[in-house]
């Protein structure tokens, strides 16, 4: 994906408008791995023109950034469970997998945050081991 797209149809025309409808207060946090085109200038500059509250992560701790939780959790489920063998039997894998995302489940995410935040403080933002 090249980070025009990225910017135009992904923050602009999606991020933004769910922000301002989900969460007019501005009670939130946005954030996203280290991707190039998320780190690019022109994405880092519309964030901050747009006033989007974006938490930077660090470049060697995947751990802070829950959404590699949940991407290892898809594959392990995809593996394990859905066994694809077709295109479609692993869209319908996919799409399974993510019925399963509850409030709860994100909850649980969130509270490894807890876990590992003082293990990457102590090893000086390296990724923590968990």
């Amino acid at each position: 994906m090249r980070k025009e797209f990225y910017m135009d149809k992904i923050l602009r025309g999606q991020l933004v408008p769910f922000i301002k409808e989900c969460f007019p207060n501005g009670n939130y946090r946005f954030q996203q791995d280290n991707d190039p085109k998320h780190k690019s200038h022109l994405a880092v500059d519309f964030l901050k023109n747009e006033k989007v509250i974006y938490w930077p992560t660090q470049p060697e701790s995947p751990d802070l950034n829950l959404i590699e939780c949940v991407w290892h959790e898809m594959k392990h489920y995809l593996r394990k469970y859905a066994k694809p063998k077709t295109k479609a039997e692993l869209k319908q894998g996919i799409y399974d997998f993510w019925t399963t995302m509850t409030a709860a489940k994100c909850s649980k995410y969130i509270g490894h945050l807890r876990k590992v935040i003082p293990e990457i403080i102590k090893r000086n933002g390296r990724a923590s081991g968990f």
